[in-house]
């Protein structure tokens, strides 16, 4: 494979982002189970895009809503590999929450997919939100990876 640059590959990872934040908010779970890469903790977990979808119009659909979301930061491809930083605003259960995320996309003959994330609440970063880096993820304390 060559190392294009991924707007030489078509939509680059952080239009990604913002396809899947689009089709989880059209409840269009089918989408968003295809956008994830075969080797994602998500697949081993769901193995199948049926059951996936059962479950997430069974616990999310009503109960969880993306508002808004932001693309703070991208990083240029390594190899195979492009990580984004976006800011993400939902509504869980009545309950708003303010999220840094950090995802890493792999590419592959079908596009890039969503190979894992972190999350870390706004106010765990001591700066604005603007300014987080890379580094912080990896920096912080009691980050999950999925």
């Amino acid at each position: 494979m060559s190392r294009k640059h991924s707007s030489q590959r078509g939509p680059s990872p952080a239009d990604f982002v913002e396809a899947r934040c689009r089709a989880f908010d059209q409840g269009d779970f089918a989408t968003i189970f295809d956008s994830y890469h075969p080797d994602s903790a998500f697949r081993v977990h769901f193995h199948r895009k049926e059951s996936y979808a059962a479950y997430a119009r069974e616990t999310l659909e009503g109960r969880f809503r993306i508002l808004s979301w932001k693309i703070l930061r991208t990083e240029p491809p390594r190899g195979d590999r492009e990580r984004v930083i976006y800011l993400m605003k939902t509504l869980a259960d009545g309950v708003v929450q303010i999220t840094l995320e950090h995802a890493c996309f792999r590419w592959t003959e079908q596009g890039w997919r969503y190979l894992w994330g972190e999350k870390m609440p706004v106010e765990q970063f001591e700066g604005a939100p603007e300014d987080i880096e890379f580094r912080h993820f990896e920096e912080a304390q009691g980050i999950v990876r999925y």
